[in-house]
């Protein structure tokens, strides 16, 4: 965990709590401060207070391959994407399962490979459908509501993460591009340009003042943006 500025902070570890090493793919934080991470190598979810103490772990019935994670504002339901088995699994934020929704296939509601989704602030739900090239967007009772593929100049090429600031706008990173859409996928600019040597930005997260910072993958680094 870093401040805004790249600063270190503290790290989380779970040494000799889980079967296998734990290997966290993504986190989002709940209104209580309670930090949601999938882990891949276990295949399941744990949970941990603000400063890395364990409080519960849940999915392992139903968990195979956990990749993105994301807490419903509206519902307050925990959202799992499943990247092998092209579904999303819903919980309570007690571990509760409540159900799943998707399946592999290139139809509306169906999925190859979900990476790691959003939810914005009324509850919509969207999901990066990478081998479909294109976001899904559904609504808080798991309906599915419309799709977008644009990045203005071309068509999307394998969305790897959305993000949502506090006005709703919607960023993705896909191939060596991040780019801003409106709430309904409408595509608005791109944050990046090619002298910026993007490769494989993978994680994208939006603070309040503006800033935009990208996990650039195989430059092994964090850019940070300013739009």
């Amino acid at each position: 965990m870093h401040d805004r500025d790249g600063n270190y902070k503290q790290s989380f570890t779970f040494t000799g709590q889980f079967a296998k090493t734990f290997e966290p793919w993504d986190v989002a934080i709940s209104d209580d401060n309670e930090y949601f991470m999938t882990d891949v190598n276990n295949k399941q979810v744990v949970v941990s207070d603000e400063y890395g103490k364990l409080i519960r772990k849940f999915g392992s019935s139903e968990i195979d391959y956990p990749c993105g994670i994301a807490i419903n504002p509206v519902t307050k339901n925990v959202y799992v994407s499943e990247f092998s088995k092209h579904c999303i699994r819903k919980y309570t934020q007690g571990g509760v399962y409540i159900k799943s929704f998707g399946k592999s296939g290139d139809k509306q509601g169906q999925f190859k490979t979900p990476y790691l989704l959003a939810i914005n602030s009324k509850g919509m739900v969207y999901v990066p459908d990478n081998r479909n090239n294109r976001i899904q967007v559904f609504n808080s009772d798991d309906q599915f509501m419309f799709e977008f593929s644009s990045t203005g100049d071309s068509r999307m090429s394998r969305p790897r993460v959305v993000a949502v600031d506090k006005n709703d706008y919607v960023y993705v990173s896909s191939d060596h591009k991040v780019t801003k859409h409106d709430s309904n996928g409408q595509f608005f600019c791109r944050i990046n340009s090619d002298k910026d040597g993007l490769r494989w930005p993978n994680g994208v997260a939006v603070c309040n003042d503006g800033r935009i910072a990208v996990v650039d993958h195989n430059n092994k680094c964090i850019k940070v943006f300013v739009e």
